[in-house]
């Protein structure tokens, strides 16, 4: 008998077709046909026929296509005899036919095949096996059940078809055969317009059989696809492939993947044609060298210490890769994507288990880990799973730019770039199928490991998820933890041994932690110690009866807590209150309202007695359980005002810590924030920038969940004041975080009535919404600010929202309203005496009358400007505006004057590491370059600018960079490479609306086609 399921199903006995039936019953064999030998249960293929809607007749009808099928496929079988093709395996049945007889096992055994070849580096062997493994395909899997098409399983198998032809085309070209492959990648590629690495492999199968101009179109097409449907530009794999054909058109290197008041621009200008005199010829250039392999992420926690047992528990995590282990080898990894569900009661050590078992499969993943906790019973804030994807995004190589704000678009692309790596997903801590399908890959090359209190069904179901349900440890297992843990008493007293495991329930955090207090009073025998915790536990069960887990997990805690002295005690209470992932000394200690020298020995305590964990150096975290143990002991054992006072303490820390970091980092704009309120003794040192950009980097995931909770509690003038100040910080590149930042400010600021602060979250808010390119809401934003700060008479507050709508205006090409926002503003800050105001001001003004071409005049306003942040001291604004300077001598043809100015501006911008102003000068000195005949230094710096800009999200920059790499290039005698750079220039300005670099791009495209009317464009330009 043969079955084929790769196209539509059939079954044949000898060479006669067998007619399998109605739809239903056909499905059905399907179904098991792709179970591969599992069984499935009459509720899941009720599910699966019915689309989740069965009849009250559905196990009735099951049974009936069951029997049908049984006669149509044994037909020499007995009335009576057992089926042993199609047996019943408990509430569901199992198809148990040999591999050989069915298509999809000769499919995977042929795949496998080819992926030891391809590791041997044999590809022409590796593409014939995929070839044969592919030719095996007749159309989409069961393409005559359409009501089984978004099954799960028939996704997976789907997507392992388009790994196959994914790894067959690389083959290909890998061996010299690419012309043949291009049908099935064209075909891959138009079926998922929106996978780069498809798109990116067609492209690089054109470009391997000359077709170059075939490959630019596929690349241009797809970024305009990502751009209009996604919001985003392409990834790391499709911008290799570009500059990949770059390099082998040019033989030169190309472009690699890669806030605040004041901004800066660049002059237009007629460029010089030909080959700059200060150059090499283009043919005398380098080849290019190879971009850098990425680092693939490694996120996994360190392993567990003295990890011990749950040898059948990692077995069966093993279980989903052992059936295509070849015997010659290593794993080929599933044949469709493996998630596994570990869950069970807290405490049981499910997180120990997924992380131990995640090193020692870590080989089986070469492009890397991800980890995150998810937080899920977390009482203060759950982690969204919008936040993670930001994570992860971040982790796999993007920038903020390339990060959907929109969290179903953030999945997608989440996926796009999971596409065919081989990867392990590990998501801690999670509450429900709802947190955790949105950080699902879409491919079968990755593994998913989740751990979870909850069984998480939907999993199981709705995507084949593998359940290990962890329960305690065994007794065996139990006791040798603590003899590994306790010593030489553990072994020599095996009974209590025994009984201490027992009384922790064999759980393993609370065997950790009855294992150090016993380890820290080495003077009491072991059975003292099982004494002692028996008669704590039945005093705990006169209060609370119970027995299961809890009573032994509270008994053990409690017993622990007992014999902390009452500084330790209310240490670990109060640190319930911390709504962050982890917490510093510091932090700790502004809890308390203790010295931090005297903290840091109560946590050195708690930690010895594993009430918390030390994480990263000077870092700690919480069990979840312990924090909810920590809570309730807080909560009946402390007065509610001491509560609210350590957390008004804890929120002040923040601020003024966050206060202390900006005004070292930013010390001119220290006027420009809010207050930081009651001085906090506990905030660390932060005198230099390496160590107020160190602080701001590990707490902001901490100051984030601050602001969240103190805009939902009593702390909401502290949520509003916390994103105020950190608006700097938070500029220069933070675009993603910064929005929860300022939404949670604005939130408070309604809910308590605040209209000063709500003006200022609204200002704060326009600004991100500017940087992310969103002119038109950015603009809404300040305009409802700039009413609310006009009813509260703020006039500063007016003066900074005047000065930003003014930026988006110049940005949208509307000089005129650009330049009466600047001049409103700048009345206000020359009323208010606020020089720092005046001068960015004034730099924006210049920007505006260069724009407009009156150099003589942004000539007078940038040295206005120049003069103040001297007096000032504003080194960042001196360095804005020296850049801007630059800008203007360079449209005055100046170009000593323009390169000394952005060289000093350069020199500046790095000693303070402000990447965004680095980027402008080095764009600034390309151009400058390009007017001095030197393209090819033009082109370098273009790049390095570019690099920048993307890492850093500021679209007005990388359209700029782009377009003046497209005029260098052309000059160097490079036109088609121009060309591509202007189109690619044209679509990131459209995408927000900016109109000169627009009418730049038209310009370049123009003069590097040699466009007859190129002439009378910039004349019309100009």
């Amino acid at each position: 008998m043969r079955i084929q399921v790769l196209g539509p199903l059939r079954a044949w006995h000898s060479e006669a077709e067998i007619d399998l039936g109605t739809p239903q019953q056909r499905a059905l064999l399907g179904l098991l046909v792709l179970a591969g030998g599992r069984s499935l249960s009459h509720g899941e293929l009720a599910d699966a026929l019915w689309g989740g809607r069965p009849p009250r007749s559905a196990v009735n009808l099951i049974q009936t296509y069951v029997k049908r099928l049984r006669r149509l496929l044994e037909p020499a079988r007995l009335a009576r005899t057992p089926s042993a093709l199609l047996p019943r395996v408990g509430d569901g049945y199992a198809l148990r036919v040999p591999g050989d007889d069915v298509d999809l096992s000769r499919f995977r055994q042929l795949t496998a095949r080819a992926e030891a070849a391809r590791r041997d580096g044999d590809h022409h062997a590796a593409a014939a096996l995929w070839g044969d493994a592919l030719g095996m395909w007749q159309s989409p899997p069961m393409a005559d059940l359409p009501f089984l098409v978004a099954h799960p399983a028939v996704v997976a198998l789907a997507e392992e078809r388009r790994a196959a032809v994914a790894r067959y085309g690389d083959a290909m070209i890998a061996a010299g055969a690419a012309d043949e492959a291009l049908p099935i990648l064209a075909e891959a590629a138009a079926a998922h317009p929106l996978d780069e690495r498809a798109q990116a492999r067609l492209m690089r199968a054109h470009g391997a059989v000359g077709q170059r101009e075939t490959a630019f179109a596929i690349y241009l097409d797809s970024r305009r696809r990502l751009a209009d449907e996604l919001g985003v530009e392409p990834g790391a794999e499709l911008t290799a492939a570009y500059t990949e054909l770059l390099g082998e058109m040019a033989g030169t290197p190309d472009v690699g993947a890669a806030g605040g008041l004041e901004t800066s621009s660049r002059a237009p200008g007629t460029l010089p044609d030909g080959p700059g005199r200060g150059d090499p010829p283009p043919t005398r250039q380098a080849p290019p060298a190879p971009p850098p392999d990425p680092v693939p992420p490694a996120q996994l926690p360190a392993d567990v210490h003295g990890f011990t047992g749950r040898s059948a528990e990692l077995s069966a995590l093993d279980r989903p890769w052992a059936a295509d282990r070849r015997p010659d080898g290593p794993a080929s990894g599933p044949v469709a994507m493996a998630i596994s569900v570990i869950s069970g009661t807290a405490g049981a050590g499910k997180t120990a288990l997924a992380v131990h078992w995640a090193h020692q499969a870590r080989d089986r993943f070469p492009d890397g880990q991800l980890y995150v906790n998810l937080r899920g019973y977390d009482r203060d804030r759950p982690l969204p799973s919008g936040d993670a994807l930001t994570g992860f995004l971040h982790a796999l190589g993007l920038s903020g730019q390339h990060i959907p704000l929109d969290p179903d678009e953030r999945a997608s692309r989440y996926r796009t770039e999971l596409a065919d790596r081989r990867m392990l997903v590990v998501l801690d801590n999670a509450l429900s199928v709802e947190q955790v399908r949105p950080l699902l890959p879409g491919t079968p090359s990755c593994a998913v490991l989740v751990t979870s209190r909850d069984s998480l069904a939907g999993l199981v179901a709705l995507h084949g998820a593998h359940r290990l349900e962890l329960g305690p440890l065994l007794p065996a297992e139990a006791t040798a933890l603590l003899r590994l843990l306790i010593g030489d008493r553990a072994a020599a007293d095996h009974a209590s041994s025994v009984v201490l495991a027992e009384q922790c329930a064999r759980l393993p955090l609370a065997l950790r932690v009855a294992a150090e207090l016993a380890a820290a009073r080495p003077g009491a025998t072991l059975s003292e110690l099982v004494a002692e915790l028996s008669d704590q536990r039945r005093r705990l069960e006169l209060l609370d009866a119970g027995g299961d887990f809890r009573a032994a997990m509270r008994s053990v805690f409690s017993w622990s807590y007992r014999h902390l002295p009452p500084a330790g005690a209310r240490t670990f209470r109060l640190l319930a209150l911390h709504p962050g992932p982890d917490f510093s000394v510091h932090a700790t200690a502004a809890l308390t309202g203790e010295g931090v020298d005297r903290t840091g020995r109560q946590l050195a305590l708690l930690t010895r007695a594993h009430l918390v964990q030390s994480s990263a150096a000077g870092r700690f975290a919480m069990h979840d359980l312990l924090r909810a143990y920590a809570g309730r002991l807080s909560r009946t054992r402390d007065a509610e005002e001491d509560r609210t006072a350590a957390r008004t303490r804890l929120f002040d820390h923040y601020v003024a810590g966050a206060t202390a970091a900006m005004d070292t980092l930013y010390p001119a704009e220290r006027h420009h924030r809010p207050g930081a309120g009651p001085t906090a003794a506990s905030v660390p040192p932060l005198e230099s920038p390496v160590a107020a950009r160190a602080w701001l980097t590990a707490e902001i995931p901490n100051m984030g969940s601050v602001c969240a909770v103190a805009a939902d509690g009593h702390g909401a003038a502290h949520a509003v004041r916390l994103a105020a100040v950190l608006f700097r910080h938070l500029d220069g590149g933070h675009h993603t975080e910064a929005l929860p930042f300022h939404t949670h400010a604005l939130r408070a600021a309604e809910h308590t009535g605040d209209r000063a602060g709500q003006a200022h979250a609204l200002t704060n808010l326009g600004v991100v919404h500017w940087r992310l390119g969103k002119h038109r809401s950015a603009a809404d934003r300040l305009r409802r600010a700039l009413t609310l700060h006009r009813e509260t008479g703020d006039r500063a507050g007016q003066a900074r929202t005047l000065s930003n709508l003014g930026n988006v205006h110049w940005r949208l090409g509307d000089q005129p309203s650009a330049a009466h926002c600047h001049e409103q503003a700048l009345l206000l800050y020359e009323e208010l005496g606020d020089k720092v105001g005046q001068a960015r001001t004034l730099t924006n003004l210049g920007n505006v009358c260069q724009r407009q071409g009156k150099y003589d005049l942004a000539d007078a306003y940038q040295s206005r400007a120049l003069a103040l942040h001297g007096v000032t001291g504003d080194q960042i604004g001196r360095a804005r505006t020296l850049t801007n300077l630059g800008n203007v001598y360079l449209g005055q043809g100046r170009y000593e004057s323009a390169a000394d100015h952005h060289g000093q501006a350069l020199e500046l911008f790095r000693r303070f590491g402000h990447r965004g102003g680095e980027a402008y000068a080095m764009t600034g000195l390309g151009d400058v370059f390009l007017r001095q005949g030197l393209p090819l230094a033009a082109i370098d710096h273009h790049r390095q600018a570019l690099r920048l800009f993307r890492t850093i999200g500021e679209r007005y920059g990388e359209a700029s960079a782009l377009n003046g790499l497209g005029e260098a290039l052309r000059v160097a005698g490079r036109p088609t490479e121009a060309v591509v750079y202007h189109v690619r220039a044209e679509a990131v300005a459209a995408s927000t609306g900016e109109r000169d670099e627009q009418e730049r791009a038209h310009l370049g495209t123009a003069l590097a086609r040699g466009d007859s009317n190129a002439a009378d464009v910039s004349r019309t330009l100009r």
